[in-house]
């Protein structure tokens, strides 16, 4: 069973248009958005931070900024944080920022970080392009781009007039990595991917009496898979 995660913003406004972002409604500096019936369209192209960056400070190196320009709004999220301590993880820390500058694939903020996205240790944070659109009308379906490990799973937008879902806006299995149900008497499945990054580890737990568990938990995603031997 796949897991997804989805982050989405949907907000309407009414006024007058700035260059910033403002009552999380976003600017519409990406105009109109139209998905046609029968197309499925992806957003929010991402990429994986591979410095360690803290709170303060402005800037972080990512792994390709090719897609991203001056004046875009990031969203800057933990995937990962192999700590299995549930207090202590800090997975799903997010925050989002405009960029001011960028070098080469470090990306320059017009404000200070509010969080650590430390890579050291085995945290995976990535940066994801949030489109401001000012209307949104969806025949067809929006998506997100596919989680690779890295980066994708998620989908965010903002917009400053309407938004018109006529089709639909899902992410089925675009989110952590789904486990392997075991496949005979005897054998264990292998846990999907979550929040601690442990995949396709071996279940705890064997087939027996008709269920084949793949050891889902709160931490690791997966459940049970119904089988008769």
């Amino acid at each position: 069973m796949k897991k997804t995660t989805i982050l989405i913003t949907m907000l309407m406004s009414i006024g007058t248009l700035t260059n910033f972002i403002f009552a999380g409604f976003g600017n519409g500096s990406d105009g109109e958005l139209y998905v046609g019936g029968g197309q499925e369209l992806s957003i929010g192209l991402a990429t994986a931070v591979i410095s360690n960056n803290y709170s303060g400070t402005s800037s972080i190196e990512v792994s390709d900024a090719s897609f991203l320009n001056t004046d875009d709004e990031v969203l800057i999220i933990t995937m990962i944080d192999p700590n299995e301590n549930l207090d202590e993880n800090v997975a799903g820390t997010f925050e989002t920022k405009i960029i001011e500058s960028i070098s080469g694939n470090t990306l320059t903020f017009t404000e200070s970080l509010e969080n650590n996205y430390v890579t050291d240790g085995g945290q995976v944070h990535q940066v994801v392009d949030v489109p401001n659109y000012t209307n949104v009308t969806i025949d067809g379906t929006l998506s997100a781009y596919a989680w690779d490990g890295t980066s994708g799973g998620i989908l965010f937008f903002r917009a400053t007039g309407t938004v018109d879902v006529n089709g639909s806006i899902e992410a089925s299995g675009k989110g952590y990595r789904g486990g392997l149900a075991a496949f005979r008497d005897n054998s264990a499945g292998l846990n999907g991917g979550g929040i601690t990054g442990h995949w396709n580890y071996e279940s705890y737990h064997y087939c027996t009496g008709g269920y084949c568990y793949n050891n889902g938990d709160l931490i690791e995603e997966g459940g049970y898979y119904f089988a008769v031997f």
